[in-house]
């Protein structure tokens, strides 16, 4: 028996651009403590926000970026 969710084409491309957006909103969510915390005058604190906001960004566009191309 198929899986209905699973054979929905709209419902998995809107859970990818779901995915994507969260992602991206959380990165500039994590750039932007990294910021907070530099202006308060720790930045040894702000580069680990401002790093984790950049593996965040980076693994969040390669993802979508793969799943682009399996689907040309």
């Amino acid at each position: 028996m198929k899986n209905p969710i699973a054979s929905n084409k709209f419902f998995i491309q809107s859970s990818n651009k779901l995915v994507l957006v969260s992602g991206l909103i959380w990165s500039f969510v994590l750039y932007g403590c990294g910021l907070a915390v530099n202006w308060n005058g720790n930045a040894g604190f702000a580069v680990v926000f401002v790093a984790i906001g950049a593996l965040v960004h980076l693994v969040i566009l390669t993802q979508f970026f793969k799943h682009k191309e399996r689907e040309d």
